[in-house]
């Protein structure tokens, strides 16, 4: 069984790539970059530039979309693990600063209790 998980894992980004690159006008684009960055970091080899460049497009496209919150903390999290912690911690800071009342606030003090 987790042999097989990789394989599924990998088939649904494929499908949501396909569902991404087709589909531009759909309001649930959002939510595929989004999911996007989450499976390229839970692949069995992740790929972290995939992930960071599917959570900076969902900043850059939708700034105002309900799961930017989310997908600033997750990209913070991926440049720290890329090797740049400055920006993670920048990243990490400006969650906690702009988004107190969220959990993904709580995850970003954690995670920077945690690292720093």
């Amino acid at each position: 069984m987790a042999r097989m998980l990789p394989m599924r894992t990998t088939g649904l980004v494929n499908c949501i790539w396909c569902l991404n690159s087709q589909i531009w006008s759909c309001r649930a684009k959002p939510y595929a970059h989004y999911w996007l960055g989450e499976l390229y970091l839970v692949l069995e080899q992740p790929n972290l530039e995939l992930s960071r460049q599917a959570f900076q497009l969902l900043l850059d496209l939708y700034p105002q979309h309900n799961k930017v919150p989310d997908a600033s903390f997750k990209l913070a999290t991926v440049y720290y693990a890329k090797g740049n912690a400055e920006r993670a911690k920048t990243m990490l800071d400006a969650v906690v600063a702009t988004y107190p009342k969220q959990p993904v606030a709580e995850l970003a003090k954690k995670f920077l209790a945690d690292k720093y």
